[in-house]
């Protein structure tokens, strides 16, 4: 029982910590889509530059892998998310 008890511990620090860096990802996505962030110069109006595209597709895919982690680690009372 204790061996269970020891376990849970890392798996639920683990699942704080995808939901902190999910928000976190989140935020950044939410600068890069009103343009108040981007990669590069990139003015208002102008075309969004390729490395800018890759990084939001990172961004996205990124959040939504950590959405399954915790979904997947969260207790059913707690997937909600």
């Amino acid at each position: 029982m204790n061996d269970n008890v020891e376990n849970k511990r890392p798996v639920e620090e683990h699942v704080l910590w995808c939901r902190g860096e999910r928000d976190r990802l989140t935020h950044e996505l939410g600068q890069y889509q009103t343009g108040s962030l981007s990669i590069g110069a990139r003015k208002t109006g102008e075309p969004v530059t390729q490395g800018s595209v890759t990084h939001v597709s990172y961004l996205q895919r990124t959040i939504e892998q950590l959405g399954r982690v915790i979904a997947a680690y969260s207790p059913p009372c707690n997937q909600i998310d």
